[in-house]
């Protein structure tokens, strides 16, 4: 009786949720990792996701109780209402592997989700004490949120966090979608503590959300630890449920946006020797009207009616800051313009012309020290240990990036994929290429656009025909999918690109990330030292910030552009690597690597790489094998073995060799490659060829 009223509180959780968040519309229902492979509940194998689209919610509500049975690592529904031509693609039915719901998928914004994290080791369930934090940190931001004009939110458990969700009606538009995630941000760096987190991820249209009234299986459902798998909840459902609007959130952010002048920051000594800048003095003669002036923290806020760079940022929604000591900085909450800087503000306004008649007083000479930063001296660097994580031994470290640079065609991208069934590979004595030691398995995420998923599908057939092993590592490789093709294209530099990098990252626990070529992936010109610099300083910002380790792909460049590996373009990518292996044709079908650059290693000697038939590299000597063809013939010849020396000579000197004393020389070289065995003193032959 007890299970079954369990049970029924459950489905109470599921049924409020679908009414909550989706009273009308279309969305998403999904599950992720289920242990079974088949059911009846979905068609097709399930690798990871099985997902589909629905509109009646008794249906799902009944439906989301019977996928227990197969254990899925959880159970979500979007957070938004999703465009009714997705039922074309699963109308109320799952299915295994399918594209998912994109946030070009969403057309109006009807929730918002800010997610509360406990702070706990990766891959595992939280405690009921750092739950009971999570909660505690949600209801507090639920009443500051309120107190300052926010709607009631919803209240819940998501199973190993809490969720406040608010009901929002905007459309999905590139500057709504900026606001939510600067809302987020604002409360991240006001509310994060050391024990629970405000994920600033949530902002995406397409965010999944947990089915409140399922199981949270995340790791081991470990008793001993405390870390057991818990069902998520709803704790407090507003009554009457108000949409927060886009307004009230620009207005918060407005308000609590943390000014930080390490971002953006020229000291008014810097621009102008002679003092302090007067701001709307100087406003004023150039006709940058003010609509007020607002103190926030350590600074002055000069509100604008819009925005420098872009008119259709109106109202407020820009200022120019000057803090205490006379730093100025330039602000607009949009995310397109979030980088923008007073330098650059002041170009626009007044061009080159001198500020010396707005200054007045003397800089203050009090330094500011960013509060992200401390000091330390060489000697703390020194004795305090430092641990070196490496991701390939003698090739790639954690947080370090791989250049592979070689012409089109030579396979680049073919051992870029091979290096990821490697990594993927469990155990701890792996070898690539028996040169450079893998201590451990990780996933790699490919974000990749010459290869279509047909493509890669007859590549990997091949490559596990020829190695089982490698079946083992499949769930291992993350590819981006759109619509069934794995071919990704965007630019970094682009902050919604960067984000998506970021989201399928964290999403996939990937600890190495290839990004194949570099020239699919930015905008910029290609031979300008400075535009790539920033380019791929954006991509080491991302993989430090996200644990990662890079693979770049780059095409050779010509002779004697100076850059390291020979890649084409500015020699700042050869100089931005960490570590570089160039990839040259050498004889037949042999590719010879390089191994140019290495930033903690040192560089290992040339080796050549011959490709299979099951499209796999292993390591040869071509000059062993030229060498050593005349003795492998002459053995052949000969059925195989030779009794003596002299015998196997003879036969090669017959063959067109030179001379005898030649003749044994190549086989003293044949032996110790490896090509040709020489038997035990007093066995009766004497050489036979060497069994692979």
């Amino acid at each position: 009786m007890a299970n079954h009223k369990t049970q029924n509180k459950h489905y109470e959780n599921i049924r409020k949720t679908l009414e909550f968040l989706h009273p009308e519309g279309i969305f998403e229902l999904c599950a992720m990792k289920p242990k079974e492979r088949d059911s009846d509940l979905w068609e097709g194998k399930a690798l990871n996701v099985v997902c589909g689209w629905y509109e009646n919610q008794a249906q799902v509500a009944k439906l989301a109780q019977k996928l227990y049975a197969a254990e899925p690592a959880g159970i979500y529904i979007t957070l938004n209402a999703c465009k009714r031509d997705l039922l074309a693609r699963a109308d109320h039915r799952l299915i295994a592997g399918i594209g998912r719901t994109t946030d070009a998928d969403i057309e109006t914004v009807t929730n918002i989700l800010i997610d509360l994290d406990p702070v706990r080791p990766a891959g595992t369930s939280a405690t009921p004490k750092e739950r009971r934090a999570a909660l505690k940190l949600a209801r507090k931001i639920r009443d500051d949120l309120i107190g300052q004009g926010f709607p009631r939110p919803l209240l819940a458990i998501s199973g190993n966090g809490a969720h406040l969700i608010f009901k929002a009606s905007h459309a999905n538009t590139a500057e709504n979608h900026a606001a939510v995630q600067q809302l987020l941000t604002c409360l991240a760096d006001k509310y994060d503590t050391e024990e629970v987190k405000v994920d600033r991820k949530t902002h995406n249209p397409a965010r999944l959300v947990r089915l409140y009234g399922t199981k949270a299986r995340k790791g081991e459902d470990s008793k001993a630890t405390g870390r057991r798998h818990h069902y998520s909840r709803i704790i407090k459902l507003p009554s009457k449920p108000k949409p927060l609007r886009i307004s009230r959130i620009r207005k918060f952010i407005m308000k609590n946006q943390p000014v930080d002048p390490s971002q953006t920051p020229v000291a008014a000594s810097s621009a102008s020797p002679d003092g302090i800048l007067n701001v709307p003095a100087y406003l004023n003669h150039y006709g940058i009207k003010i609509l007020e002036e607002k103190r926030h923290g350590d600074s002055t806020l000069n509100v604008l009616g819009q925005c420098l760079f872009n008119p259709e940022h109106g109202r407020k929604e820009a200022a120019i800051g000057q803090c205490d000591d006379g730093t100025l900085f330039y602000q607009c909450f949009h995310d397109s313009c979030s980088y923008r800087t007073w330098r650059e503000a002041r170009l626009e306004i007044s061009g080159d012309d001198s500020l010396a008649a707005f200054c007045t007083g003397s800089p203050k000479v009090e330094p500011h020290i960013n509060e992200h930063f401390s000091i330390i001296t060489a000697r703390d660097i020194r004795e305090n240990p430092q641990k070196e994580v490496p991701v390939i031994n003698g090739l790639l470290m954690e947080k370090e990036n791989l250049e592979i640079v070689g012409p089109s065609g030579i396979g680049k991208s073919l051992i870029t994929l091979l290096i990821g069934l490697q990594l993927g590979l469990e155990g701890a004595d792996k070898q690539l290429w028996d040169t450079f030691k893998i201590p451990g398995q990780c996933k790699t995420l490919f974000i990749q656009s010459e290869n279509s998923s047909f493509g890669i599908k007859n590549r990997l057939g091949l490559i596990v025909k020829g190695d089982p092993r490698y079946k083992a590592a499949l769930d291992q490789l993350i590819f981006p999918s759109i619509n069934g093709d794995c071919r990704t294209s965007g630019n970094v530099t682009d902050p919604h690109f960067q984000r998506f990098l970021r989201e399928m990252i964290h999403a996939t626990d990937s600890k190495v990330v290839v990004v194949d070529p570099l020239i699919s992936f930015h905008h910029a010109n290609e031979n300008d030292n400075a535009e790539m610099r920033r380019y791929l300083d954006t991509l080491t910002a991302i993989s430090i910030e996200t644990n990662t380790s890079l693979i770049l792909i780059h095409h050779v460049g010509k002779a004697g552009n100076g850059s390291v590996g020979g890649g084409r373009g500015a020699s700042a990518i050869g100089d931005w690597a960490d570590n570089v292996l160039s990839l040259d044709p050498g004889k037949d079908s042999t590719l010879k690597v390089s191994h140019q650059k290495s930033r903690h290693f040192a560089k290992h000697s040339d080796f050549f790489l011959e490709r299979t038939g099951t499209l796999d590299f292993q390591r040869v000597n071509p000059q062993c094998e030229e060498k050593s063809a005349t003795v492998k013939t002459a053995l052949e010849e000969l059925g195989g073995e030779a009794k003596t020396q002299e015998q196997l000579a003879a036969k090669m000197v017959a063959m067109g060799c030179s001379s005898i004393s030649t003749a044994k020389r190549l086989i003293a070289d044949a032996v110790e490659a490896g090509v040709v065995e020489k038997a035990a003193k007093g066995k009766a032959v004497g050489y036979h060829l060497a069994i692979d």
